[in-house]
């Protein structure tokens, strides 16, 4: 479900936050769906103060069994200036069981409507990981390094516990409370440690956003995962339009060879030189983006067609309408769910958007 807002329900986040949440449940309703289908949540609030208070709005919509939560600052909505929180959710219909997993590490969370992993099917989704202590008070502040190896740590408890491990993951998407805190983690943790040893063309996808503030005083990074236990080993593609490519271990899109779902990393207007292609022009790197990922679908035996949701991050909300109008040249009459956020911060100066996809497919590879 693309992000929701309710700036009409006025200047309270409480109720903005109650009114996003029916809004979701009526939507629900028109697929014989109910909250109780829903696995995952992202929430995005102006003020990261704003987080608890959000999760307390959600406990009597999540009596039981609840979701797995990422939440984070930012910047704005796009379009709507007045909206204090956004919450993008993804519900799994079927008979399938849903199992929620908080491992002991994590049981801070049982003060909350959050579940630190919600597996149902072979899918499973790992709430943005904290460095916390039992207590939910942070662990080592102020060290980016240390803080996401806690929280890949934490991811990987969670990952055991549903039947898989790193292997598994399709996505890892992460928020930083300053960007620049990403690169370290990226060279120190993610690179040597969570994928030793693994081909690009068989990694996962990320992306990595800047954020206000996150849930947690103190704490500089929450990541946030996705899981396919299907099997046949992942694949991806990385296609020679894409900068990192032979340069760091993330794929372009992601999938396993007999699973149904396909991630595509967050998408920039770098060229393959590492330059920023079109400075300053946002339709024209919206362009590059999408044909990007046009690309890394291909590669995976996917299309632009199969993309069933959008989260697309801006440094200037107001650039949307025109990132909008090139999308439909890619995506022709497809309407993905799409969720789009303001941002104070991208990987590298000079990206104006970062663009980050998910399709479903009927076929194996």
């Amino acid at each position: 479900m693309s992000g929701q807002i309710a700036p009409a329900a006025g200047g309270d986040i409480c109720e903005q936050t109650t009114e996003v949440l029916r809004l979701i449940e009526e939507q629900l309703a028109t697929h014989e769906a109910s909250l109780q289908d829903v696995v995952d949540i992202t929430a995005f609030v102006k003020d990261p103060r704003w987080c608890v208070d959000v999760l307390e709005v959600a406990r009597p919509f999540f009596p039981e069994n609840p979701p797995a939560w990422t939440l984070a600052g930012f910047t704005g909505a796009a379009g709507s200036p007045d909206a204090l929180v956004m919450v993008r959710a993804v519900a799994y219909l079927g008979d399938e069981p849903k199992t929620c997993i908080t491992p002991h590490t994590q049981t801070w969370r049982d003060d909350y409507p959050m579940s630190a992993a919600v597996m149902k099917g072979p899918l499973v989704f790992v709430s943005g990981q904290l460095a916390t202590k039992l207590d939910g008070t942070v662990e080592r502040p102020y060290d980016h390094v240390k803080q996401a190896r806690e929280c890949y740590a934490g991811m990987l408890e969670c990952l055991k516990q549903a039947g898989g491990d790193f292997a598994d993951v399709l996505d890892f998407t992460s928020f930083h409370e300053d960007i620049r805190g990403a690169l370290p983690t990226m060279d120190d943790v993610y690179i040597p440690e969570i994928m030793a040893g693994v081909d690009t063309e068989l990694s996962a996808t990320t992306s990595h956003l800047g954020s206000t503030g996150l849930m947690t005083r103190g704490a500089l990074g929450t990541f946030h995962a996705l899981a396919d236990l299907s099997g046949g080993g992942r694949v991806g593609c990385t296609p020679d339009s894409i900068w990192w490519k032979g340069v760091l271990p993330i794929a372009g899109a992601a999938r396993k060879r007999q699973g149904r779902v396909v991630t595509v990393a967050g998408q920039v207007a770098c060229n393959p030189d590492a330059s920023i292609h079109a400075p300053g022009d946002p339709d024209r790197q919206a362009a590059y983006i999408f044909e990007c990922m046009r690309e890394a679908l291909a590669g995976v035996g996917a299309s632009m067609a199969d993309i069933v949701e959008i989260n697309s991050y801006h440094k200037d909300p107001r650039s949307l309408p025109g990132v909008l109008s090139v999308a439909k040249q890619y995506l022709g009459e497809n309407s993905p769910a799409w969720t789009a956020a303001a941002v104070p911060g991208l990987w590298m100066e000079g990206y104006l958007h970062e663009v980050a996809a998910t399709a479903i497919v009927d076929r194996d590879l």
